[in-house]
């Protein structure tokens, strides 16, 4: 297989961090649309031709591609796994899409501890970030909460499902074609089809790994990943959108509006997905609203999808919320 370049994490403990403590900026860029082809090949999700197409994006009434703002979250999510280290664990992260981000923008990666404290047996730091573009725009605001073992200590305890994030809610519009789209809307809540079982492929995992540009080498050497206490080959937490896309559950369909665009994300990570893993992942409409916004209804839907393993643990959940517009 190809070799690739790995890079070890910082070998990193609790009594490192303080609170305020500011990480250094990571700089990537100029982005490209073949970054977005990565993704969509790492997620095979090649549905949302705005992202790759400007032709389609144009007649969308967008500006040009746009690359997509969970790939963009992706990256973040990684690049916090190298601030804090090899020790470290994601408990929860969220993020919201409040700009976009075009091809040969630049894009700059900030991070800063808000909380440093002790709860339930676990050494936590509470983080803010956010991308910023060569603009200074912030595209993607997030938290994120990590536990960190402290000295002496090897590894971190997984999260507990009261530290999911929620996801934030909508205000609804009150005129009589608002009111007949919410009922439209509403009726997508519940199931969105049967549970599904779908493998983690090693190549997968790779793939995913090399698009977001993790190059952790529990992601591409049993040996380095079992040396740091894994059964196996680890999957980078966005492995979770190539399950999302791979599910037969059925699509919203939505009857107004020209496009769907990212809202917001909402993740909680409980235990490790690794290559070789059968994952079952169940989907549901949690919540469906609508509301007036300066070009006309705005449509916003909130799914939920939980990932469990072979072994009936529950590796994580992954809230999203989409816009219609």
């Amino acid at each position: 297989m190809r070799p690739v370049k790995t890079v070890e994490p910082p070998d990193l403990t609790f009594e490192d961090f303080d609170e305020g403590q500011e990480f250094p900026i990571l700089a990537k860029g100029p982005m490209m649309v073949g970054h977005q082809v990565r993704w969509a090949g790492a997620t095979d999700n090649y549905d949302s031709e705005f992202h790759h197409d400007e032709y389609v994006a144009k007649a969308q009434g967008l500006p040009g591609i746009l690359l997509s703002g969970p790939f963009i979250a992706a990256y973040l999510l990684s690049v916090i796994q190298g601030w804090t280290g090899r020790n470290a664990r994601v408990l929860r992260f969220a993020d919201r899409n409040t700009g976009s981000t075009m091809p040969r923008d630049r894009l700059s990666f900030h991070g800063r501890i808000t909380r440093k404290y002790r709860e339930r047996g676990s050494s936590l730091l509470d983080l803010d970030c956010r991308v910023e573009n060569q603009r200074g725009e912030n595209t993607t605001p997030a938290t994120a909460t990590v536990a960190v073992p402290p000295r002496g200590e090897t590894v971190a305890a997984w999260g507990e499902s009261d530290l999911a994030a929620g996801a934030a809610r909508s205000e609804s519009a009150a005129p009589a074609e608002a009111a007949a789209v919410e009922e439209a809307l509403k009726k997508m809540l519940g199931p969105m089809g049967e549970p599904e079982t779908v493998p983690v492929e090693r190549l997968a995992v790779r793939r995913m790994a090399l698009a977001v540009e993790d190059f952790d080498p529990i992601h591409f050497d049993e040996s380095a990943a079992r040396a740091r206490g894994y059964r196996g080959i680890v999957a980078p937490w966005p492995i979770l959108w190539l399950l999302y896309f791979n599910c037969a559950h059925e699509r919203p369909q939505f009857s107004f509006g020209k496009a769907t665009v990212h809202g917001e994300d909402a993740y909680a990570f409980f235990e490790p997905i690794l290559a070789g893993d059968a994952i079952t992942v169940e989907a549901a409409v949690t919540d469906a609203r609508v509301k007036q916004g300066r070009s006309g209804l705005l449509g916003f839907l909130t799914t939920e999808r939980r990932f469990t393993n072979r072994y009936g643990a529950l590796c994580a959940t992954l809230r999203t919320l989409v816009i219609r517009r």
